[in-house]
């Protein structure tokens, strides 16, 4: 006869995050970059956290991973992913089994268009290059009767150059 497990009776949330503060030490004192955020998350989920810049939306995710600057102290009443606590355990499941992506605003997606037709279009962006790339190593075979280390010099600064 088998027994059930704690987590097959009792739903567990794969991110349970309960008055979690992230403080970092300075030399003019502690600065608190995340104060008592609660944050659950149930299996099958997806959230996006949003707020102002500064507010602690990266390091409550660095914190996650257990990447937060040295010294820094993490405290929590409930830190946990998938039952175990991150503050013991982040190291062994990051990039396994927690990530974070970040999203920089510089390359961030366009909220106004699918992510399926944005995926289309670096996809069609890569086979360009491709082609870009072919043409350019026929151009530079054809110009280039030096050795063939310097051809390939010129190919790479061919590839590099924004002229």
């Amino acid at each position: 006869m088998r027994y059930a497990t704690a987590r097959e009776v009792l739903p567990v949330a794969l991110l349970d995050v309960r008055k979690l503060s992230v403080s970092i030490p300075t030399p003019d004192g502690d600065v608190h970059a995340v104060r008592s955020v609660d944050l659950q998350i149930e299996r099958g989920q997806i959230h996006g956290v949003i707020g102002e810049s500064g507010c602690g939306k990266t390091m409550t995710g660095m914190a996650a991973l257990g990447l937060v600057p040295k010294g820094a102290r993490i405290a929590a009443d409930r830190f946990h992913f998938d039952g175990e606590d991150l503050r013991e355990n982040a190291r062994g499941m990051r990039g396994r089994r927690i990530g974070l992506i970040s999203q920089d605003p510089a390359a961030a997606l366009n909220p106004v268009l699918s992510i399926a037709r944005q995926l289309d279009d670096v996809e069609a962006k890569i086979a360009q290059l491709k082609t870009l790339r072919g043409e350019l190593r026929r151009m530079v075979a054809a110009t280039c009767d030096g050795p063939a280390a310097d051809c390939r010099v010129i190919e790479a600064l061919a590839l590099v150059s924004e002229a």
